[in-house]
């Protein structure tokens, strides 16, 4: 049986499902295209009443403001991020703790351990990233593209094509934009099923291409108001690799932008991965410098050889690493800066990359 409801209603009436539900899960890092696959897809579950469905954000409910992007794209379709459901919301652990429940996890391949959700609960993954199940019961519907967004807009356009409203268009249009760099087919992120959906997406959302990008970027690389901590946290992943935790922090200014900004940051990021109980912390900084995208990268471990030993992994990948002076740290032994002469080594590809790193070491 479908439904027809609008998006805006359905946000505006999301509950914790009192009777076993699917579980929308979105990364943990709730970047953008999280949150809106993971809303969108529960929007298409919704629509087709199979099973109730629910997108759970695994965050804290106040933390969603740091999200600029976010914000900014769910104010432009007029929809109030603040109407999705947080993991500090009333009743929402209790949800995820049902045993009867089944769990999708959008934009992510293996469920946060602090949640504690069984193997055999987890029967769908939804990812723009090859990877590898490691659940039993689980389908993948994953596939190499440059945004999650790009998968769920399929499913609407193959299945439910007058479900989409002007503002789920919008949703939709501006992740795949902010994922593959406004559709830039030099950036290694787009694929011609991107621009595809997208093309659709921008079609009926009635949005030009380039002002909503440029909005978007803009939003995302706002650092106004924000705290080092904020700033480390507004968009951190954590894995555990072989029992090893560690994680990787994606930040939008240069590290001496953030030196003039507050000279004991690199202390911020100390005591960030400590809270963590983090082997490694890595950050990533990706930032504008006179029209010009850079890249940067830092690791911190409380043993300078790991440190060491990660580095020259990933050089002997073929990332180039070049030694980066920063005052702040100067003498340190637990924190190596790093210049990234090639842009393109996001975390994406830094990710799998220390994974298989983990993989070779003991705890």
């Amino acid at each position: 049986m479908s439904i027809d409801i609008s998006l805006q209603t359905y946000l505006a009436s999301l509950s914790v499902p009192e009777v076993p539900a699917e579980c929308i899960l979105a990364g943990e890092a709730a970047d953008l295209d999280s949150v809106v696959s993971s809303l969108m897809y529960a929007y298409f579950r919704s629509t087709f009443r199979e099973r109730p469905a629910a997108a759970v954000i695994p965050i804290p409910r106040k933390d969603i403001m740091l999200r600029r992007e976010v914000v900014c794209l769910f104010h432009e379709a007029d929809l109030d991020p603040q109407h999705l459901l947080f993991l500090d919301d009333p009743h929402v652990q209790t949800f995820l703790l049902n045993k009867e429940n089944t769990f999708t996890l959008i934009d992510h391949s293996q469920a946060p351990e602090h949640l504690g959700i069984p193997a055999e609960q987890i029967r769908m993954i939804l990812d723009h990233h090859p990877c590898v199940i490691p659940y039993p019961h689980a389908e993948n519907m994953s596939a190499p593209v440059g945004s999650t967004a790009t998968l769920i807009s399929e499913l609407f356009l193959s299945f439910a094509p007058g479900q989409i409203d002007t503002q789920g268009a919008l949703l939709l249009a501006g992740t795949i934009l902010l994922d593959t760099a406004g559709l830039d087919e030099t950036s290694g992120r787009c694929t011609c099923r991107d621009q595809s959906a997208a093309a659709h997406m921008l079609q009926k959302s009635k949005t030009k291409k380039n002002s909503l990008y440029q909005m978007l970027e803009a939003a995302k690389f706002s650092i106004d108001g924000l705290s080092s901590s904020d700033i480390l946290r507004r968009d951190c992943k954590k894995y555990n690799t072989a029992d090893i935790p560690w994680a990787v922090s994606s930040v939008p200014l240069s590290f001496e932008q953030w030196e003039t900004i507050d000279p004991a940051f690199p202390s911020v990021i100390r005591s960030y991965a400590s809270r963590l109980s983090c082997r490694l912390f890595a950050v990533m900084a990706a930032f504008f410098q006179g029209g010009e995208f850079f890249r940067q990268a830092a690791f911190h471990a409380a043993e300078i050889h790991v440190i060491k030993q990660t580095a020259a992994y990933l050089e002997e990948k073929g990332m180039v690493l070049e030694t980066l002076e920063i005052n702040s740290a100067k003498g340190a032994q637990d924190f190596l800066f790093f210049c990234l002469p090639d842009p393109s080594w996001s975390r994406k590809f830094v990710q799998p990359l220390l994974s298989e790193f983990f993989s070779g070491l003991s705890s």
